[in-house]
């Protein structure tokens, strides 16, 4: 009869240490794939977040479209490759100024680039790994075309392939000029 006294026999010790062995490799297994799961995740929130940024950029500026002089319609003309216009969003000049920019896709290594270009300076603000983007123009009879050259802006400017999803402005400068003799004195009566 054994006693209690006695304690564990060396093969009992050895198989209770390789079982919280196993539990703690699991643990430690778990914790560090979380920690690799959760840096990961921040990666792709940061380039989201660059990502979402950078489209709200480029529909401000298409949304703000201005006529380059008074009583002149909004001034936009357009390729596949790059939009010029004036807006009253530009990314470099204080809030409501009129600038005239030009948005460009432009290749590199790894697919495009989208930039901005103002005042004979350029930024990049924009990769993507797709190499097929392009912008798109709704004219009035709902027709997409990838040139824009008529007086005032289409009626949807898109740029799409960039992203994942595509980034669609709606110029709101013929509402503007339209209703620009409100905004003149003696206008509301």
């Amino acid at each position: 009869m054994r006693r209690s006294a006695d304690g564990y026999s060396l093969i009992e010790v050895v198989i209770a240490l390789t079982i919280i062995a196993m539990i703690m490799g699991f643990i430690f297994e778990g914790v560090f794939g979380a920690a690799r799961l959760s840096a990961r995740l921040g990666l792709r929130a940061g380039e989201l977040q660059r990502d979402s940024v950078a489209a709200d950029w480029l529909r401000q500026s298409l949304v703000s479209v201005l006529p380059a002089q008074k009583r002149d319609p909004p001034s936009l003309s357009g390729q596949a490759q790059e939009i010029t216009l004036t807006t009253a969003a530009s990314l470099h000049a204080r809030p409501g100024a009129p600038r005239s920019v030009t948005w460009l896709l432009t290749p590199d290594p790894v697919g495009l680039t989208l930039t901005y270009q103002a005042d004979g300076l350029a930024w990049k603000i924009a990769r993507s790994r797709h190499s097929e983007a392009r912008f798109s123009y709704l004219d009035a009879e709902g027709r997409w075309v990838t040139t824009w050259a008529q007086h005032g802006p289409p009626r949807l400017i898109a740029l799409i392939g960039f992203w994942d999803y595509p980034v669609l402005a709606h110029p709101r400068a013929r509402e503007a000029v339209e209703q620009s003799d409100l905004l003149r004195p003696g206008g509301l009566q």
